[in-house]
This record gives structure tokens, sequence and C-alpha cells, in this order.
């Protein structure tokens, strides 16, 4: 049986649902800036990059511009695609707390069930997955997106480092950069996905379950 909440805690429970509203739309902007800025980092140094790999350009002082800035390209994505694993699973956790407060409310009035599109339970959205699916995580979103993109600057890096230093031929160049996208690509979904098991057993689920209308 629930008893009727009192004034001072429905105030509570709408200044909570307010600031978790606020988190997490300011959480997903913050987001969306970053990637972007790192987006626009990418596509200005591939100019750059074209400018000084003239073959008239080509010499040991705009090998080591590339260098540097590749390696600057690398270790930037690298930390934007962590922050964004990051904001993804604040951003499940922010929309959880709401769904533990609209469920507060339907649990005393269970006709508002007809009218909630959004869930009532404290399982989803999955810090595995997009949106509100409880399903696997998708191939396609930021953290892949990222994930691809810094992998190829890492192929690109190592491809130049073993022709500057070793002279190798473009066939073993093309061979090694292909190895390193692939071995780049694992470590970044392997960390991904620890991070989401961590996430996924650290958060103690209270409603597992949606409230039914019937």
């Amino acid at each position: 049986m629930t008893t009727s909440p009192s004034p001072t805690s429905l105030e509570f429970l709408h200044d909570e649902f307010k600031l978790l509203q606020g988190s997490r739309d300011s959480l997903i902007s913050l987001n969306d800036r970053q990637v972007n800025f790192f987006l626009a980092v990418v596509s200005g140094a591939a100019v750059l990059l074209a400018f000084l790999n003239q073959p008239q350009r080509s010499s040991l002082l705009s090998n080591i511009a590339s260098l540097t800035i590749l390696l600057t390209i690398f270790l930037l994505g690298i930390m934007t695609f962590a922050r964004t694993i990051e904001a993804d699973i604040g951003i499940a956790i922010y929309a959880r707390g709401l769904n533990r407060i609209r469920r507060f409310f339907v649990e005393r009035d269970k006709k508002l069930v007809s009218y909630l599109i959004l869930p009532t339970n404290d399982q989803v959205p999955s810090f595995e997955s997009i949106g509100f699916s409880t399903k696997g995580a998708s191939v396609i979103g930021l953290p892949n997106t990222l994930a691809v993109i810094n992998s190829i600057v890492g192929a690109f890096l190592i491809g130049i480092i073993l022709k500057s230093a070793f002279n190798t031929s473009d066939t073993t160049t093309l061979i090694s950069s292909s190895i390193t996208i692939l071995i780049s690509f694992f470590f970044h979904q392997r960390h991904q996905l620890r991070r989401r098991r961590e996430a996924t057993n650290s958060f103690k689920t209270q409603f597992p379950e949606s409230i039914s209308d019937k």
C-alpha cells in the first residue's frame, strides 16, 4: 500500500527531475561539442597534411611535422573517445534516474501509464546500447565512429614512421598500416565494452519491470 507523499516530497522530486533532466541535456550538449571539435581538428589537419606532403615539399622537416600532427590528433582522438564513452554512461544514468521518478508517480496512479511513452523502470536505457533499447551496443555510434577515425590516423602514423625511418616498400607499409587499423580498433572496442560492462554491473537496479496499466 502506497502512502500519499507530502508536498515537500513532491517538490523535492520535482526539483530532482529538473536537475537530472538539465544535467542530461548539458552532458549531451558537451559531448556533441567535444566530438564536433575533434572532427573539425581532423578536417583541418587533413588539409595541412596534404599541403605538407606535396611532392615538391617532401623533406625530413615535412615528415617530422606530419608525425607531430598525426600523433597530436591520435592522442586527442583517444581522449575524445574515452570521454564519449563516459558521457554515454552518464546520460544513461540520468535517464534511469528520470525513469525512477516517473515510476514514483505511476505507482500512485496507474492510469498515468496509458499516457506515458518512456519507460517506468530503471533497467533502461542500457549501458550497452543506444537510446532506450535493451539490446547490445550498436555498431553505429559516436564511440565506434571515433574508434575508426583514430585507427586510420594511427595507421597513417605508423606508415610515415616506417617510410621515414626504415624506407619500407609500399606493400610492406600498406600491410603494416592495415594491421595497425585492426589492432587499434580492437583495443578501442575492448576498452568500450569493459567500461560499459563495469557500468552495468555497478548500477543497482531497483525497478527492473515496468508498471502495467492493467
